[in-house]
């Protein structure tokens, strides 16, 4: 139970996030899926306000604006590696192959949206 005047605070992020990783790797083999579920279907930025409001009164969404931009390769395929996905099974094999289209895509900068944030909730 809140206790009044207190605030419950909560992060998530929405379906955009991080999305241009996702099309990168998707761009080298359509095969390739980062991660098996999207956490954001079950609690993110689209609908957390819906589920929070059936508890809370009022409830805020905060965005956290950031973003990254990649200089090199090796930083974004040691991330793309590290994801609990399929990846692995498709890129190791065609290493080579995938630092050279990465180098391509980080030459002037890759691009990664943020899109996450808070939501403050506070009940009456």
């Amino acid at each position: 139970m809140l206790k009044p005047g207190g605030v419950f605070l909560c992060s998530t992020y929405g379906s955009n996030h991080m999305k241009e990783v996702s099309d990168l790797v998707q761009e080298f083999d359509e095969r390739i899926v980062l991660s098996a579920d999207r956490l954001y279907e079950n609690f993110g930025r689209e609908n957390g306000m819906d589920i929070l409001k059936s508890c809370f009164s009022q409830v805020t969404w905060k965005p956290y604006e950031d973003s990254l931009l990649i200089p090199e390769p090796e930083p974004l395929i040691s991330y793309i590696l590290s994801c609990h996905g399929n990846q692995n099974q498709y890129i190791l094999d065609r290493y080579k192959e995938f630092l050279s289209f990465v180098k391509k895509k980080t030459r002037y900068g890759f691009h990664i949206t943020k899109d996450a944030g808070i939501f403050l909730c506070r009940v009456s």
